[in-house]
């Protein structure tokens, strides 16, 4: 008999969960700017099939938010029939408990937090480079520059004595960085006391970069200088031709491994309490709590759709499903700035939301009829 009931909760949630993604993946891809992203490369002259491909290339992503949503959902809608028509009323007095009504909801929200990771850790990552390179090209083509990235901080004898920025971002084809601008500052008082700016900067082996077509203000109790240069040495930029890519492609467009890859480099390269790495500390575990919270949505979904009145339970059961999916990424984004501010571990930024999950559903599993 267990097994005749595990068969029909999965005939139930199954096909909706499909339904459920497509129609709010659909629904978020059109609200969040592909669409608009197409219109204005469209109105740029860029030909159809190129921009079909790109904003097809934002599903992916989008994918990967939506799976929670859609197999909590389709849950609600299981128990609820269940509920409406009596059956669990049936199932109660047979001798079935609610805990075992939850064994199908928790195997299909394991299989799809499965799947969320397997998309998160290759589809996600392939598209989004994928989408970096097309809207590069595009990109040139419209006047706009190449992504700019921030170089690791510049230490000497242990003391930070200056910040790089690399506004025109890595060219790949000559191998150099673009507009690049180092401010140097008093390594005692921390003050800034050069700013150095170079159109270009070639790699000159280990950590020597070359500047050129320089611009230098200094600055020092004894005046002020300002002068042109052709090009002048750089030393101690700890990016290299072989990582200078790599430090600046987006976490997006990183698998888990990859991003965590990037991180080491960052850190080595003194860069460990730098906003942009704890940003990408929190990104990388999100990229594994995201996807986990298929699980905790699916045993939250059950308890909300079992009712045993019928008309408003339906409704009130979903609305209180639409409330904790804003609560759910509400407070993963508030997690997401803490965690990136230092107030919190950023692993466990990334997890509190689920962990909060987890203790939701573990109240109303205790609540619900048995």
């Amino acid at each position: 008999m267990t097994k005749l009931i595990d068969r029909l909760l999965c005939t139930e949630i199954a096909p909706a969960f499909v339904v459920l993604a497509l129609a709010i993946t659909g629904f978020v891809w059109i609200g969040a700017g592909p669409v608009l992203l197409a219109a204005h490369y469209l109105a740029e002259g860029v030909p159809l099939f190129i921009v079909l491909e790109l904003v097809g290339l934002y599903l992916p992503p989008m994918v990967v938010l939506t799976f929670p949503m859609a197999i909590m959902f389709a849950v609600i809608l299981a128990f609820v029939r269940l509920s409406e028509g009596s059956e669990a009323v049936a199932l109660f007095a047979a001798g079935v408990s609610f805990s075992r009504l939850l064994v199908a909801p928790a195997v299909l929200g394991l299989v799809v937090t499965i799947l969320g990771l397997y998309v998160n850790n290759t589809a996600v990552p392939a598209a989004n480079r994928r989408i970096e390179n097309l809207r590069a090209n595009l990109d040139k083509e419209v006047g706009e520059t190449t992504r700019p990235f921030l170089l690791p901080p510049l230490y000497h004898d242990g003391k930070l004595f200056a910040f790089a920025y690399c506004a025109g971002g890595y060219d790949l084809a000559e191998k150099a960085l673009k507009k690049v601008t180092i401010v140097e500052l008093n390594p005692d008082t921390g003050v800034p006391v050069a700013t150095i700016h170079g159109e270009s900067a070639t790699w000159n082996g280990g950590t020597n970069w070359v500047l050129n077509d320089v611009v230098l203000d200094r600055s020092d109790p004894t005046g002020r200088e300002h002068m042109h240069l052709h090009s002048a040495a750089a030393t101690d930029i700890t990016v290299t031709p072989a990582n200078a890519e790599f430090l600046q492609r987006d976490p997006d467009s990183l698998s888990f491994r990859e991003l965590d890859r990037q991180i080491t480099a960052m850190k080595k390269a003194g860069m460990g309490d730098v906003q942009e790495v704890r940003d990408a500390e929190v990104d990388l575990w999100g990229k594994l709590a995201l996807p986990c919270s298929c699980v905790i949505f699916a045993l939250v979904g059950a308890p909300l759709g079992l009712r045993t009145q019928r008309g408003s339970g339906r409704n009130m059961a979903l609305l209180m499903g639409v409330g904790i999916i804003l609560f759910y990424y509400a407070l993963y984004k508030y997690m997401e700035i803490l965690g990136g501010s230092g107030h919190f571990s950023p692993a466990l930024a990334a997890f509190i939301p689920n962990l909060v999950g987890i203790v939701l559903g573990a109240v109303l599993i205790l609540r619900a009829p048995q």
